[in-house]
């Protein structure tokens, strides 16, 4: 059985976006290291859908999906002038 973690008054499975797995939950600065990124410009990319959006562990702390970082950060090129996964070029994060 997967572990459920309280949201509210109701448990939620911590489960990954996969399904297969518990999901392993990472804080700011483990996400600046990944990605590289600022926290303002990781804050954008969330706003306008372009970063997995963070999960509200409780009042004063949020987490992001670890798998869901790892899959953004595999999603984008990797070379100079290269077009996205979704075979959109230019543009920012």
């Amino acid at each position: 059985m997967a572990e459920t973690v309280s949201v509210g008054h109701q448990p939620m499975p911590m489960q990954s976006s996969a399904g297969s797995a518990p999901a392993k939950m990472i804080n700011s600065h483990v996400v600046e290291a990944i990605t590289g990124l600022s926290r303002s410009t990781l804050w954008r990319a969330e706003r306008r859908g372009d970063f997995p959006a963070r999960r509200r562990l409780s009042v004063g702390r949020v987490a992001w999906d670890e798998g869901e970082v790892l899959a953004w950060v595999a999603s984008r090129p990797r070379g100079i002038g290269q077009a996205p996964a979704g075979g959109r070029q230019g543009g920012s994060i």
